[in-house]
């Protein structure tokens, strides 16, 4: 059960970004800068809303675990998706952005 909300969790902040990245193309054209911020926005919302209102064992609250799970969730959540969505929309024909698509084109 723990391995199939993982991999919702993952998969739902995959498409929130997604979703964001149609809207807001500068989660497309910085995917740098983007990615950093989208982890720590995930990793924020997981330890301050998602855990505490799980089952899960509560645990004391360190700086070096908190970074620790920061710098996980920069490098292997934010920046993967951003990189991945910049890649999906440069592969659809929109090329770096949706900025550049004609006036009227569908998003």
């Amino acid at each position: 059960m723990g391995v199939f909300f993982h991999f919702f969790i993952a998969f739902t902040a995959a498409f929130v970004y997604y979703t964001l990245s149609r809207r807001m193309s500068a989660l497309v054209d910085h995917p740098l800068f983007s990615g950093v911020v989208y982890g720590s926005a995930v990793h924020l919302v997981m330890s301050r809303i998602i855990l505490p209102l799980s089952a899960a064992p509560k645990r004391e609250l360190s700086a070096k675990a908190f970074l620790t799970q920061l710098i996980i969730h920069i490098f292997c959540v934010g920046l993967p998706i951003a990189r991945n969505i910049k890649g999906a929309h440069f592969a659809v024909g929109c090329g770096y952005s949706h900025q550049h698509l004609p006036k009227g084109a569908p998003l």
